[in-house]
């Protein structure tokens, strides 16, 4: 009897039935009887494969609709990517490969070039489309014989692969995440040249791209990936940029990197509603390339040799290396003003980059800067946009994103001088000056197909609403001022319209400001309207608010920062917009 007791002690607890739900993952997707020992399943630990990718849902339970929806997603994701595939493979003798072309990459040591065999393999087969945009998206590729990229969407997004904790992420993951975040690249006003910047992912971490950067890139990627199945993953890649960016101050490493990953958190912040936290992490960077000297770089021209023409010597950021690098530095710096002015114009916050201070030549595509085509702007700099010297004639040679920016810098100048109760005469004909030269150096606006046609529709808006800024307090006892307004306000219309009749998946997140512009103009002159008995002017303007709601609830899909601040329209006092409400926004 003793030995029959002592067996039974050493015998392994009889378990019951598991409860729907508690196998782990593995067992639930080959189906396989699973006794949910904890961290590793008799199953998975009798199979070596399965050993290290054994885990359990600790999130909330789905429902089936939602694991259909789910699956749905990502089955249109493979579709997507193998037309991507297909379209590759039809093209393979018209495109370019990245590895092959004329490109001046970063120079490595011999060291450096001896990465390791898989990682050059991915890299040796990927190569970039190129569209009539420029380069938009990366092939999928195909050599992943773990499948990751299948892990990414279909496992449960509650329980992260252990790969995932890695320092860097497995090669195909790495690929398939940048290759969403340089579809929509543009949208966060990211200018690196895109061929040294995936030839330098060859080197070692320590010499490549900083992780602060990658993370930055790897959240956007998320962001604005059309499965929600990478949703859940943008607050594990937000920390480990954050975290990447207190390395880099504390080892002074790639603070160039440093910037630009530290640009894109601030704009995936405002993206999603984040203002506060994107105008505070905006603007302390912003003062950091003050103390780097970004905002004094003299030329858009290399000029190569020891007294570094380009930029002053600095302890933390030497001198650029060559045409590319000074380029990247100017776009760096532009960036930081576009978000700038974008989080002042639509909360009302203080500046933290000041027109005064800027000696930095206006930016460039970064193409210009690799080919050695381009040159200093006529028009000066930032100042000299204020000036009787900017004339229309000059700022038409400079590019439409270029354009951009300055129709930014007269939306907040002219929001100082409306603000302004003391300014003098001098300072409201400078800013009107500046709004019609401006206007003519717009090219037409004939088509809204690409995103280069959506950057030069908001373009256009802005000196509308400029213009309705300074003008509106006038308006009411100046007849002239307010036949400028409207004249204004029906311009921005019809691009407006325009807009209402397009998916607004290329459109840029900035319209949501002149969207709320638009409306407040709008919303008075239907009052004037009412008071003045015009029922039918008074509809007319009723129906261009609804117009204008219309395409904030399109914008807000992609940005849901848009419906936050045309919801700070309706916070004073309900509106009574009839279709379309304000409420169809918060």
């Amino acid at each position: 009897m003793a030995g029959n007791s002592s067996s039974d002690e050493d015998s392994p607890p009889v378990r019951g039935p598991l409860k729907r739900g508690n196998a782990c993952l593995n067992c639930r997707k080959y189906k396989r009887k699973c006794d949910g020992i904890k961290p590793i399943c008799g199953t998975c630990d009798g199979v070596m494969p399965l050993q290290d990718s054994c885990a359990y849902d600790v999130g909330p339970p789905q429902t089936r609709t939602q694991k259909y929806k789910e699956k749905i997603k990502a089955l249109e994701l493979d579709i997507e990517r193998l037309q991507l595939q297909n379209q590759a493979v039809a093209r393979r003798d018209k495109r370019t490969s990245l590895f092959t072309s004329s490109t001046t990459p970063i120079s490595p040591t011999s060291s450096n070039t001896s990465s390791s065999s898989s990682n050059s393999s991915v890299l040796g087969s990927t190569s970039i489309l190129f569209d009539e945009g420029g380069p938009t998206a990366f092939t999928h590729n195909p050599a992943d014989p773990n499948g990751y990229i299948h892990s990414l969407y279909h496992d449960s997004p509650y329980v992260r692969p252990k790969w995932m904790e890695q320092e860097d992420l497995p090669a195909p993951v790495k690929f398939h995440l940048l290759g969403l975040f340089f579809k929509y690249r543009f949208h966060c006003d990211f200018e690196l040249y895109i061929p040294r910047f995936i030839d330098s992912l060859a080197l070692p971490l320590d010499q490549g791209p900083h992780p602060a950067l990658l993370n930055a890139m790897y959240a956007m990627a998320c962001h604005f990936s059309p499965s929600s199945v990478l949703s859940p993953h943008e607050p594990f890649f937000v920390a480990r940029a954050h975290k990447a960016l207190s390395q880099s101050l504390a080892h002074v490493d790639r603070l160039l990197h440093f910037i630009i990953a530290s640009a894109l958190l601030a704009r995936y912040y405002s993206f999603k509603g984040r203002l506060l936290e994107a105008h505070s992490l905006n603007a302390t960077t912003s003062r950091f390339a003050y103390g780097l000297g970004l905002h004094k770089i003299p030329s858009r021209v290399w000029k190569d040799g020891e007294d570094g023409g380009n930029c002053a010597q600095h302890a933390l950021l030497p001198r650029p290396r060559d045409a590319i690098e000074l380029g990247e530095r100017i776009n760096a710096f532009w960036m930081l003003f576009t978000h700038d002015r974008a989080a002042t114009l639509g909360t009302g916050l203080p500046s933290a980059i000041l027109d005064e201070d800027i000696e930095t030549p206006w930016p460039a595509p970064i193409e210009a800067f690799a080919t050695g085509s381009v040159v200093d702007p006529e028009t000066g700099t930032l100042r000299a946009l204020y000036g009787p010297s900017f004339k229309a004639l000059h700022a038409r040679a400079e590019s439409v994103n270029t354009l951009r920016v300055m129709g930014f810098a007269l939306q907040a100048r002219a929001r100082d001088v409306a603000a302004n109760s003391a300014a003098d005469i001098a300072s409201f004909h400078s800013i009107n000056h500046a709004i019609t030269e401006y206007v003519q150096a717009l090219p037409p606006l004939s088509r809204l197909q690409i995103f280069d046609d959506f950057m030069l529709a908001f373009a256009h808006m802005l000196p509308c609403t400029a213009a309705i800024r300074i003008f509106k307090a006038r308006a009411p006892v100046d007849p002239i001022s307010h036949q400028t307004c409207m004249a204004a306000a029906q311009k921005a219309m019809r691009i407006m319209h325009m807009l209402d009749e397009t998916d607004m998946s290329q459109s840029v997140s900035m319209f949501g400001l002149v969207c709320k512009e638009m409306y407040v103009f709008l919303e008075g002159e239907e009052a004037r309207l009412l008071n003045v008995r015009d029922l039918y002017g008074a509809a007319a303007m009723h129906s261009e608010r609804d117009t204008i709601l219309r395409i904030a609830i399109k914008l807000k899909k992609m940005f849901p920062v848009v419906g936050l601040l045309i919801t700070q329209i309706g916070t004073d006092r309900p509106l009574a917009l009839g279709p379309c409400s304000v409420g169809q926004l918060s």
